[in-house]
């Protein structure tokens, strides 16, 4: 349950939910992706009811979810083209930035742990999202990919895009958004 929730997040902002386990973290992001009714109030997401307008939403979000699974003998290059819409980015540019091009072929199981958020935040970010929801994004990552990951957001954040960071740790970039330490 998330009790006295207020959040206005203007388009192509940075924002953090952070907060303890249990503390409706994942009940706000279902909520706001539509896979959730919420008990009371008014949320309006991109200008859609997730409820009501579903449909018209989910195509403006990408989301990478800290628990997420493909089946086990699907490849790499195939998850990318199954996911691709008609509006997708090149996947193999996004393979390529997040070190997974040469496991294009690799089935999902042969993955790391780190190779698989970084394969999921590819299918986050192929479709051009307007709003990105990263949960637990560096979880399983080493500190080489997490720079990675930390430049992609902020590619992310200068074009335009909004994100919403949700994570328990209170950990980051080393460099905030506008370039200072």
């Amino acid at each position: 349950m998330v009790d006295e929730l207020d959040l206005d997040v203007r388009p192509g902002e940075i924002v953090g939910l952070a907060g303890a386990n249990g503390a409706g973290k994942t009940t706000t992001v279902e909520c706001i992706q539509g896979l959730r009714r919420p008990d009371a109030g008014v949320l309006s997401v991109l200008g859609y009811d997730p409820v009501t307008q579903a449909a018209q939403l989910r195509p403006l979000i990408g989301s990478q979810l800290q628990d997420s699974a493909l089946p086990d003998r699907l490849r790499v290059g195939e998850a990318v083209d199954l996911f691709a819409t008609p509006r997708a980015r090149d996947g193999g540019e996004l393979l390529e930035q997040f070190g997974l091009a040469e496991r294009r072929r690799s089935a999902f199981s042969s993955l790391s742990g780190g190779e698989r958020q970084r394969l999921f935040l590819v299918l986050a970010l192929l479709n051009r999202p307007r709003l990105v929801i990263l949960d637990e994004l560096t979880q399983g990552l080493d500190p080489a990919a997490r720079r990675g990951v930390w430049a992609a957001v902020r590619q992310l954040h200068e074009g335009g895009t909004t994100v919403l960071l949700v994570t328990h740790e209170m950990t980051g970039p080393r460099r905030c958004a506008t370039g200072s330490s």
